[in-house]
């Protein structure tokens, strides 16, 4: 899923590479765990194997990624430096945790 995540982040989100407008993820055992969907101006929201809206990620302007939950409350930020590296912070700015 960390895999997943990033690559979501970053070909969606962080450029303006074309990705696909709906993408299913899946546990290890091939059972669907929820769907996320790019809406035309790059947000992306995901949603549990249920339809339940629970999570969305919003591109700011100065191009970091805020990822908020079902009521709009933020959770956290996706930084990306210039070498590709992107750090989560959760909301009260603490680094959470890096991917490659």
């Amino acid at each position: 899923m960390k895999k997943f995540i990033c690559l979501l982040l970053g070909l969606v989100l962080l450029s303006n590479v074309v990705c696909a407008k709906t993408v299913y993820s899946y546990d290890k055992s091939g059972n669907r765990t929820g769907v996320y969907k790019r809406s035309s101006n790059g947000n992306i929201t995901r949603y549990d194997n249920r339809g339940n809206r629970t999570n969305v990620y919003k591109r700011s302007s100065n191009g970091n990624v805020v990822k908020y939950d079902n009521k709009g409350n933020k959770l956290g930020t996706y930084k990306t430096n210039s070498s590709g590296k992107t750090t989560y912070y959760d909301k009260h700015g603490r680094k959470v945790k890096s991917y490659k």
